[in-house]
């Protein structure tokens, strides 16, 4: 980054941190608490998103399952990394169960395993996991 855009980058921050209420008043209570409602807003909004994800990733291997990881991400536009941990959370409550391995392709690389869709998913590790969010 040159000298000019360095500059330029931190006048706006400085100006991002002036649209908060009494942002340059560290002592202020009210701008604390202003900066700890935002904390919480991401919080909770990072919360709804993970759910809204597993969700919908559960969906899509209930309509179209079996799957693998990688037909997941392609048909949710979701990463692979995060196709990878969702399904983990699900395998893991046992909302998901991971089926044969499908034949390794020409390119190598590991073989792809299917994803199904249970039946009665474990109601206990999905409330536990979502109760060590909250916390």
């Amino acid at each position: 980054m040159s000298a000019t855009s360095d500059r330029s980058h931190n006048r706006s921050q400085a100006d991002d941190q002036s649209a908060l209420p009494h942002a340059d008043t560290s002592d202020d209570e009210e701008a604390l608490e202003w900066r700890a409602h935002l904390g919480q807003a991401r919080h909770v909004d990072q919360r709804w998103l993970r759910r809204m994800n597993s969700a919908f990733v559960l969906t899509c291997v209930r309509e179209h399952g079996p799957l693998t990881r990688v037909q997941i991400a392609a048909m949710t536009a979701l990463s692979r990394a995060t196709v990878t941990m969702i399904t983990t959370e699900l395998l893991q409550e046992g909302a998901l169960r991971e089926g044969e391995r499908l034949p390794s392709t020409t390119r190598g690389g590991r073989r792809a395993t299917l994803l199904y869709a249970s039946a009665q998913p474990d109601a206990s590790a999905r409330d536990a996991r979502r109760q060590s969010q909250d916390n």
